[in-house]
């Protein structure tokens, strides 16, 4: 802790007008963090979704014929996306009958072991490390809103 008057004091003045400004800028961060909030869970779901849609290569000697329907049922709704005071909620979902056969980490079928990213991945990891950089960047893009930096 520095002494009384040293260099590394750091003294912060703020009249009638700062704090009426300080104020009204604070009114409006409850809305701030759900509009962040709904974002950041927006572009981990499209991330989350961009990856189960991913093909692997199939396997040696292999003769079935893809059709590409699984990938293209991998989805999430923006709408769907719910906040509350102490919790965000977003689901990527995909309504193929098959789907858990083959990216359910507790269903997987052995042939799809290792070779398809299951939904359990995409919320583990390096994708969880990418999703709080998502929230990371909302949260701090908000704070330089609100000082006025931006």
């Amino acid at each position: 802790m520095a002494g009384r008057g040293s260099s590394s004091d750091v003294r912060i003045t703020l009249n009638h007008r700062d704090l009426t400004r300080v104020n009204k800028a604070f009114q409006g961060w409850p809305s701030i963090m759900t509009k962040i909030t709904r974002l950041a869970t927006h572009q981990s779901l499209s991330m989350a979704v961009r990856h189960l849609k991913i093909y692997p290569p199939p396997p040696l000697g292999s003769s079935y014929r893809r059709t590409g329907l699984l990938g293209r049922r991998w989805m999430y709704e923006e709408r769907a996306i719910t906040v509350s005071a102490n919790r965000i909620r977003g689901s990527v979902w995909n309504v193929t009958p098959y789907a858990q056969w083959v990216q359910d980490e507790t269903r997987q079928t052995k042939v799809h072991r290792a070779r398809w990213t299951s939904v359990q991945q995409v919320t583990r990891g390096p994708f969880l490390k990418m999703y709080i950089k998502f929230f990371t960047h909302a949260l701090n893009r908000a704070a330089r809103n609100l000082i006025g930096q931006e």
